[in-house]
């Protein structure tokens, strides 16, 4: 294991949440903007995007909850509803009643998530590379692209999948996915955290507890939020369906926009999104 592997320009901070040592950045002052990660990734890959945001804005990005340094829940609870009690309960702890969640891949699904479990307490929501759940209908298209989905459900298999031949798996992902994208950093950084123990098995169980959530729970992820929503789309998105992200502009709640780019619009295109974000922090967007 590469010891000198570095995840953050940040120092990372530890704080107890739902009896977890949840770790993240923090960097700035004013409003808080909450950064959630997706998968494979982790909470440094926002610094680009921080460093510019952080002069305006309280800019807090955690290590989801089985990724490292966070710790691994000893129950592998890893349900949105739980994940969003955690970063809820961090912001709380950090004296932020109100924010602004801005998420990528599952950091945009727990986001979308905590605007309807969480009404008073989030602002805004910034979703990248993901649809609201209410549009997530299947498709043979969808299929295809989400087969990633059916590959790490196997609890027991998905780990040796994930590792195989030094994590070539990850290559195929981010190549699908990103076609443009420079991955050989975040690869070896998502590497190096993988290969502690339980580490992968952690970032897995995101998939693992799909069609686990309680049908009351799934009605709730499906409503429509109050809060606006801002959703960034990368053209060339190896995992989704850009129609999915259409059907959303009939909606006045969200504002839809598109770059050329693939699923980790933040790492490809930085720059953009923080003119788009700062734009709907400002109220500049107009509602589609």
């Amino acid at each position: 294991m590469n010891q000198n592997v570095k995840l953050s320009q940040y120092p990372v901070l530890k704080q107890r949440i739902n009896q977890l040592n949840y770790a993240f950045t923090k960097s700035g002052s004013g409003e808080a903007l909450i950064f959630l990660h997706g998968f494979p990734d982790h909470s440094g890959s926002w610094d680009t995007i921080i460093e510019h945001l952080s002069p305006s804005y309280t800019c807090i990005a955690p290590f989801l909850r089985g990724y490292y340094p966070t710790d691994i829940p000893l129950d592998a609870n890893y349900t949105m509803q739980n994940i969003a009690s955690d970063i809820h309960q961090l912001a709380t702890s950090l004296g932020h009643s109100r924010y602004t969640v801005v998420g990528h891949d599952w950091g945009a699904s727990i986001a979308y998530v905590m605007a309807n479990l969480y009404p008073k307490e989030v602002k805004k929501v910034v979703a990248l590379n993901m649809p609201h759940p209410k549009y997530l209908k299947p498709s043979l298209s969808l299929l295809l692209k989400a087969r990633h989905i059916f590959y790490f459900s196997n609890k027991r298999k998905a780990p040796k999948r994930l590792s195989r031949n030094d994590y070539q798996y990850l290559n195929t992902l981010y190549k699908r996915w990103s076609p443009n994208l420079d991955y050989s950093e975040l690869k070896t950084q998502m590497v190096f955290c993988f290969d502690m123990p339980g580490r992968k098995e952690a970032a897995l169980g995101y998939y693992q507890q799909l069609g686990k959530e309680a049908k009351s729970v799934i009605s709730t992820y499906q409503a429509l939020p109050n809060a606006p929503v801002l959703t960034l789309a990368g053209l060339e998105d190896g995992t989704i369906d850009l129609y999915q992200f259409k059907q959303m502009e009939n909606n006045p709640s969200f504002t839809v926009r598109y770059f050329q780019a693939g699923h980790f619009l933040h790492k490809e295109a930085p720059m953009y999104c923080v003119r788009q974000i700062k734009d709907f922090l400002n109220d500049k967007h107009t509602i589609l």
